[in-house]
């Protein structure tokens, strides 16, 4: 049909040959299409009617409109070739290569099943010689999307390998590569990183995603390889992939990392593991092996195994793994450790559930692994000494310096076995076990009495050198008078060698005397000028007070002796019938009794105050009716 300005006709077949010099022309065949020929625009326009128009030797397709001149051959619709299809509003055609300045592209997969790989607004070059396509986004950083893997990326730039079956993908504007350059994990996790990411849209994996600015996509398996990945987030923790390498499957399935690293929490920073082999699911989800670094005082490393590494329903890490007796673990120089070990990844430091020994060789017992659980300060270990001590056997331990029920001994169990259940705790002490590096000494106390030994409570500690056991505090010598109490508080001092025991005490004894007997000792004593004074701010003496009275109250009366050398009235707690304020004893093994050693240094007499020494003997012996105490006080000038 013909027009004043134009022809329109169908036509069975249409043929335009290939030309290679000057203007450039692919070979075009079709059959059963539309032609539109405009004479006076030098221009005819060829269209699909039922079929598509073939291309390059029939590699490719296009459904929708070609136009020629002699100038050029342009078209528009869609591009099918090999197993991709590309739209564009304007192709521009030349002898073994075409363009688009704006196109979007699909390609299938390997059995063209399904759509493997698409993206929208790229600018792209096609060569039919070098079988590779060219893409660079006309949008900064564009969505690309891999529907097997239900993932997508934002890229500048990819190119595709017809003949691999391969893309390669690239983001070169993006500044986050020079940021990350040479930052440690730590300061990875605190960078702000956008662009260039691939995000999963798996439903359940919570929009998980990661940032990698190359990545490589096999089109035969399906495969996604990102590369350059430093940091991928996940829950509260922060992974590190090794080389920087991450493999996506078909469903968004990652493959596991494989020597990986996880710092745990990207907020607090507490926790680092190396060598791990990680199983990421999900934005909030994974699960790992990997080794931890305990660190000790001396910056000497113990690797550990965590067993597993996963989150917990508030979206945190937590690990935990067992330390076998043989692998010589130590909390530090001085606590060997097996048992299991446990990480949360907001606590500061590792919980330890298992057993600790002492490191030291005064004698020749067996060294018990006492049980306990705890968090651990590798700079400041306490290890926790409940009021039931046991060892991973079930044994009972004792923290004291014990006398023997059946025998002559005092004894030092210093987390050891009393020798039979009906020994004696002579002084004893709960609390905390703690390392002294300066006194080289093992100590059991209260956390506030370890640090500053003049707060009050029960002490015991065990020196490595001279293997010399010590106690203060509440110091049990004679619980069985009957109706005469004694209240002794002071400290002990237990010689392995050369098997002796020293005390050094403050003594209250109450008992039933005759009052005006007292009264003529009191005025008797009060009479004797000439007696050596008791110094009241000896150590001995502000402890006792201190276990007495209470910090708040023991302090106003040591001010009191500090200022005046003595108290301006005996405290209702320290009124008893005779308060001795020092007297300095030993055991005897032949008498099996504690017995004083020189003088006895009276504070007061009922309330009335003495502070004076005088000559005497106390004698506390151990018989097994019960506890006998005998008093001799001399009042002689």
């Amino acid at each position: 049909i013909f027009f004043p300005d134009s022809m329109n006709a169908f036509v069975q077949s249409f043929v335009l040959n290939e030309q290679k010099a000057g203007v450039e022309y692919p070979p075009v065949v079709g059959s059963d299409v539309n032609e539109r020929w405009l004479p006076y625009k030098d221009m005819m326009l060829i269209s699909k009617k039922s079929k598509p128009l073939a291309m390059y030797d029939l590699t490719a397709k296009i459904h929708g409109t070609l136009v020629l001149s002699p100038t050029a051959l342009t078209g528009r619709g869609t591009m099918a070739f090999n197993d991709a299809e590309m739209d564009a509003k304007l192709f521009k055609f030349k002898n073994r290569v075409f363009d688009s300045d704006t196109s979007d592209f699909r390609l299938k997969s390997y059995d063209l099943s399904e759509l493997a790989f698409t993206t929208i607004n790229y600018k792209a070059h096609i060569d039919f010689d070098q079988r590779k396509g060219e893409f660079k986004s006309n949008g900064g950083s564009s969505k690309v999307e891999f529907p097997i893997n239900m993932y997508i990326c934002f890229m500048d730039e990819f190119s595709w390998f017809m003949d691999k079956e391969e893309i390669e993908l690239a983001n070169t504007s993006n500044k986050n590569v020079e940021k990350m350059e040479g930052l440690t994990e730590r300061e990875l996790a605190d960078l702000d990183i956008s662009g260039s990411e691939f995000v999963s849209v798996h439903p359940a994996q919570d929009s998980l995603r990661f940032f990698s600015p190359k990545a490589k996509y096999n089109l035969k398996d399906n495969i996604i390889y990102a590369k350059e990945v430093k940091i991928i987030k996940v829950a509260d923790a922060a992974i590190f992939p090794d080389s920087g390498r991450v493999t996506i499957l078909k469903k968004a399935e990652m493959k596991p990392l494989i020597n990986a690293k996880i710092l745990a929490n990207t907020t607090t920073k507490y926790h680092f593991m190396h060598d791990a082999i990680v199983n990421i699911l999900g934005r909030k989800d994974y699960n790992a092996t990997a080794i931890y670094d305990y660190i000790d005082q001396d910056s000497v490393k113990f690797p550990t195994i965590l067993d597993r590494i996963a989150v917990d329903t508030t979206t945190q890490s937590y690990g935990y793994g067992e330390i076998k007796e043989d692998a010589k673990f130590k909390l530090s120089p001085y606590f060997d450790y097996f048992g299991k070990v446990n990480m949360t990844a907001s606590n500061e430091f590792l919980n330890f559930k298992g057993a600790v020994k002492i490191d030291q060789d005064c004698d020749t017992a067996f060294r018990h692994p006492v049980k306990f659980q705890a968090d651990i300060n590798p700079t400041d270990i306490f290890i926790p000494i409940d009021d039931t001590i046991k060892d991973v056997y079930a044994n009972k331990l004792e923290a004291g310096i014990m006398l023997a029920s059946d025998s002559n001994d005092v004894y030092s169990a210093f987390l050891t076995k009393k020798i039979k259940t009906s020994d004696q705790e002579v002084v004893q002490a709960r609390g905390f076990l703690y390392f002294d590096k300066v006194s080289n000494e093992y100590r059991i106390s209260n956390k506030e009495k370890i640090k500053q030994l003049s707060m009050p409570g029960n002490y015991i500690s065990l020196t490595k050198g001279s293997c010399i056991t010590y106690g203060e505090g509440k110091i049990e010598l004679a619980p069985n008078t009957g109706r005469v109490k004694v209240g002794t508080y002071g400290n002990a001092k237990y010689y392995i060698i050369p098997d002796s025991t020293m005390l050094d005490l403050v003594m209250f004894l109450d008992f039933y005397f005759s009052d005006e007997a007292l009264k003529l000792m009191t005025a008797s004593l009060e009479k004797m000028t000439t007696l050596k004074g008791i110094d009241l701010s000896r150590s001995t003496f502000s402890k006792t007070l201190t276990e007495v009275l209470g910090t708040k109250d023991a302090d106003k009366v040591i001010s009191e002796i500090a200022i005046n050398g003595s108290m301006k009235k005996i405290p209702e707690e320290l009124t008893h019938t005779i308060t001795i304020g020092d007297v300095q004893m030993e055991w005897n093994k032949k008498w099996r009794s504690f017995i004083s050693d020189g003088y006895i240094g009276i504070v007061a007499i009922n309330k009335t105050q003495i502070n004076k020494y005088v000559k005497g003997y106390i004698e506390v012996n151990k018989k097994k009716s019960g506890d006998e105490i005998n008093l001799y006080l001399e009042f002689t000038p």
